[in-house]
């Protein structure tokens, strides 16, 4: 087919001809029917499409106009199918988000007070690089502090910073915790800024929420002066206290040890008598608190710290907190 008077004579300018060096075969063919060479009826459409159709922003509407019923209903179906997937997995995806990190504050603030009363519980298994001793807060702290108690928990936050005799300084309640970790649990204390630390910090101040503060304990008292036990402390151990904390007080599931290696070191407040004598007289045995006489309580006492533990170096130094041990 002849290039007709119906078809304007077209030119390509020196720059679009450069421009379309070195372009694809239909680019070349196009290029020579711009100057007057034969033009097929798809290289006419071709040519149409490419340059001398007006531009228009593609639209679903003009889209859907040109396009046979048939493949509009089934290209419609897709995209409605499409988006309705998208929406359902994004659902979902928004659903595991929020499971994952609720936005309750109060759901979030009961877990993390719950992960802080289960490290006081259970802190030899959960903390074992800071716990030394096969021994838990919760040892000394019965039922995680919440029992009425000279080492009940409940009310104490408030009562720090407090002075402190043995440091001669004002301490935090993270400092008192610390204490514990390298005396009673003979480890190395977390980090202040710590999850763990954070969490007991707050399962603790939670305790004193809407309850009266704590009075301050009473000064220490010197030694009991009882002279010699006269009742048999090995005797009341092996009939009182080994079915707990073994015959060789190494400890049980039920107990933590009481001498050996894994017990609480010679620099815990649990290794004086005065601590210790009115601790085991209040809840020892575990299955009849109370039932022991104060003589009773005396001799066992005796007769455990007399046996061999771990010794506390107060001159090691303390890394997170950059102090001696000796100044906790």
């Amino acid at each position: 087919m002849q290039s007709t008077g119906h078809m304007p004579a077209l030119r390509c300018g020196a720059r679009e001809v450069a421009r379309q060096r070195g372009g694809s075969q239909r680019r070349r063919q196009e290029n020579c029917a711009f100057h007057g060479g034969a033009i097929s009826p798809s290289l006419w459409r071709s040519i149409w499409a490419r340059r001398l159709a007006p531009r228009r922003r593609a639209s679903p509407q003009r889209m859907g106009a040109h396009m046979p019923p048939r493949l509009a209903m089934i290209t419609f179906a897709a995209l409605v199918c499409a988006g309705g997937c998208g929406s359902r997995n994004a659902l979902t995806h928004t659903a595991t988000q929020t499971a994952r990190f609720p936005s309750d504050r109060a759901s979030s603030q009961a877990r993390f007070l719950a992960y802080g009363r289960a490290l006081i519980d259970h802190t030899a298994r959960l903390m074992p690089r800071n716990v030394g001793a096969r021994v838990n807060c919760s040892s000394c702290h019965i039922a995680a502090g919440t029992t009425a108690d000279p080492l009940s928990l409940v009310g104490v936050a408030a009562r720090f910073p407090q002075w402190n005799e043995r440091s001669h300084r004002y301490i935090a309640l993270q400092d008192r915790i610390a204490e514990c970790f390298l005396r009673s649990e003979n480890g190395t204390p977390p980090a202040y800024s710590s999850r763990e630390m954070i969490a007991m910090v707050a399962y603790i101040t939670e305790l004193s929420r809407d309850r009266q503060v704590a009075p301050f304990p009473a000064p220490s008292k010197p030694p009991l002066r009882l002279g010699v036990p006269k009742a048999d402390g090995a005797t009341i151990y092996a009939t009182t206290c080994a079915a707990c904390h073994g015959a060789a007080g190494a400890g049980t599931a039920a107990a933590p040890p009481l001498w050996g290696r894994y017990a609480f070191n010679d620099g815990a407040g649990m290794s004086h008598l005065r601590a210790m004598v009115p601790f085991v007289l209040r809840n020892m045995p575990a299955s009849r608190p109370g039932s022991l006489t104060l003589s009773e309580a005396y001799a066992v006492s005796s007769f455990v710290l007399q046996r061999p533990r771990p010794h506390f170096d107060p001159s090691r130094t303390i890394l997170a907190q950059g102090r001696a041990a000796g100044s906790f």
